[in-house]
């Protein structure tokens, strides 16, 4: 079995790319984020704003 440590994955993608991500991996991530949050924003209306839904 191969164990992997996250800061070697790290060090080798800093290795391989300059940074732990590339600048189109983080834009990727931020619009599949922003896209998810429409959907739980369409799923539970209540949830959307600046309050908690306990509120």
């Amino acid at each position: 079995m191969t164990i992997f440590h996250y800061t070697k994955v790290e060090h080798d993608r800093i290795a391989a790319n300059g940074a732990v991500l590339t600048q189109e991996q983080a834009n990727k991530m931020a619009s599949d984020w922003k896209a998810l949050n429409k959907v739980l924003d369409q799923i539970a209306p209540a949830r959307m704003g600046d309050t908690c839904l306990g509120q």
